[in-house]
């Protein structure tokens, strides 16, 4: 039934403050997918991450060699791809890893397997304390687990 105060008849009634708009054509069930660009998606489907390490570093913490097993190259490299991973996967980090490389994306990408780039990555979390304590936490190890794993890369400087 129209109601008289309205032109429109039987309009539904307004959505209430702060509800989310319903997608035309989208079904009354339908949940609106916000793409990880932030920016709703119509077709259902998300963009795809600037990088694809981001999916890895979700991911990578199952993988990640225990604290006593960090003093084989395989193991340190294991834990050093976790760690460019991490890197590549924080918003703040890549960018400054990158400006004090001196890589761009396409040579971190070719470069993503060579120990001593990977020795670097963590160089690179190692000479900041902030950097290391927070993937230390996120792999659930010790700081000097990830100095150990360093020193097991080609490239480390051995202090005593």
């Amino acid at each position: 039934m129209a109601d008289p105060r309205n032109d429109k008849p039987d309009a539904p009634p307004p959505a209430p403050s702060g509800a989310q708009a319903e997608t035309p054509n989208a079904p009354a069930d339908a949940t609106p997918v916000v793409t990880s660009s932030g920016t709703p998606s119509d077709n259902g489907a998300e963009d795809p991450p600037a990088f694809p390490a981001r999916r890895v570093a979700q991911r990578a913490s199952a993988a990640a060699p225990s604290d006593a097993r960090l003093n084989t190259p395989a193991d340190a490299e294991t834990l050093a791809l976790i760690a460019l991973a991490h890197v590549a996967s924080d918003d703040d980090l890549l960018p400054r890893f990158l400006a004090l490389s001196g890589l761009d994306l396409d040579d971190l990408r070719a470069r993503a397997q060579d120990p001593v780039m990977l020795g670097a990555v963590l160089d690179f979390l190692l000479a900041h304390e902030p950097d290391l304590i927070a993937f230390a936490e996120a792999q659930e190890i010790a700081p000097a687990a990830i100095a150990r794993a360093r020193r097991a890369l080609p490239g480390a400087t051995v202090e005593e």
